[in-house]
């Protein structure tokens, strides 16, 4: 499914002591298959713009397009079939799982969607293993379940309807390190094996470099910089302008080749191969 913005507004409370105009002129194109990440400072619409990607919000002027879903200041009457094709996990899953057990919370969206429930407990095993859960989670508690099992459930109650968007808003947040690689590595596997449209919001700037293949920046509501992420974060000092760094990994890259002249590019190295890289630089300076 292709998503379009074609110069969105919205503002919220409009012609009250209370309006804000969160988004401004807002056009962009998300091609079916991309990987998208969203960054920007607090505030800077990013929350908003995901709200009109499953119709919680529809714009003041301007239209959305998903697939063949039109969003404009007219209500449409599509709108849950749209919530079926792209799911969201939010930023905490404990705001999205409610039942007594992971089963029921799983299967809480085709229930709600109307889908055959004996077609979606027979899918169960599968959605089970394709976000790493074993299958005895299903009649414990989600909340007894560790953050990243809480935040795997989530992702799996969204997987069951079987989306053709998946949204994850800060799914890495409150994550150790561990946690937030296995995190970003399921979400690879299923963007990879499931060829579906991935829209990322995000604070860490290594996650967009490594992962992703758009990304777009937002700041007080207006979409300021847009392209491949390697390409965005060589705007260094645009981006420190509006309260934004870069993955450390171009950090060093730039530092070195400013102080010492090494000839190192980014080419989505792992940082084993990146230091390897920096070491043979080093190395045939060394013999000039």
């Amino acid at each position: 499914m292709e998503i379009v913005f074609e110069n969105v507004d919205f503002t919220y409370q409009p012609n009250s002591p209370f309006s804000h105009q969160a988004l401004k002129n807002i056009s962009l194109r998300i091609k079916h298959g991309d990987y998208a990440a969203f960054i920007g400072h607090t505030g800077s619409g990013k929350s908003t713009l995901l709200q009109h990607l499953n119709g919680i919000l529809r714009p003041t002027s301007g239209t959305v397009r998903i697939g063949d879903f039109e969003l404009t200041t007219k209500k449409n009457n599509a709108i849950k079939s749209l919530r079926r094709k792209v799911g969201v996990v939010f930023q905490y899953p404990e705001h999205q799982l409610f039942e007594e057990t992971v089963e029921r919370d799983i299967l809480f969206g085709p229930k709600n969607f109307g889908m055959d429930m004996e077609e979606a407990k027979h899918k169960l095993p599968v959605i089970l293993e394709e976000v790493g859960l074993p299958t005895d989670v299903l009649q414990r508690s989600p909340f007894e379940l560790s953050g990243g099992q809480m935040r795997r459930v989530a992702i799996a109650g969204v997987l069951i309807t079987d989306p053709n968007v998946l949204i994850l808003d800060e799914p890495t947040a409150g994550l150790d390190p561990r946690g937030r690689k296995q995190i970003m590595s399921l979400i690879d596997s299923l963007h990879k094996k499931k060829r579906m449209t991935i829209i990322l919001v995000t604070h860490h700037m290594e996650d967009v470099l490594r992962h992703a293949n758009q990304a777009f920046v937002l700041s007080e509501g207006e979409l300021v910089m847009q392209g491949e992420p390697v390409e965005v974060f060589q705007e260094e000092e645009r981006l420190q302008d509006i309260g934004l760094g870069i993955p450390e990994e171009l950090q060093l890259i730039n530092q070195l080749q400013q102080a010492l002249g090494l000839p190192i590019t980014y080419h989505h190295q792992s940082p084993s191969e990146l230091g390897k890289d920096i070491a043979q630089a080093l190395h045939a300076g060394g013999n000039r």
